[in-house]
């Protein structure tokens, strides 16, 4: 956990104080290495897109705004990138997650 007077860092969430009202974000530390699952990896695709969805479900879970979900976006699907990923593939899922409002990407999928 840290702390300080503006925001509070626990696990994966950052809780920020701004204009009177609270906003959340995804947080990792500096020595995450964000090791997503390489999509050469002898896993069925359906594997490596459900971790594209799932990272991008992640985000709309517990970002607070749209604006800084899109931003959290861009970063993590350059990590998607890093790992092999295509940028077409992790393109329509982060989209289609979008669509989503929280509360609907808050609802369990039935497998």
């Amino acid at each position: 956990m840290e702390v300080n007077d503006k925001e509070l860092c626990f696990l994966d969430l950052k809780i920020s104080v701004l204009n009177g009202k609270l906003e959340t974000s995804v947080y990792s530390k500096p020595t995450d290495a964000h090791l997503y699952l390489h999509s050469q990896s002898c896993h069925p695709k359906k594997t490596i897109v459900g971790i594209q969805k799932g990272v991008a479900l992640r985000l709309k879970r517990i970002c607070s705004t749209d604006d800084e979900f899109n931003n959290k976006s861009i970063e993590y699907s350059q990590y998607l990138v890093n790992r092999g990923h295509k940028k077409s593939s992790i393109q329509k899922a982060f989209n289609s997650v979008s669509k989503l409002s929280r509360n609907e990407a808050r609802i369990p999928t039935s497998h």
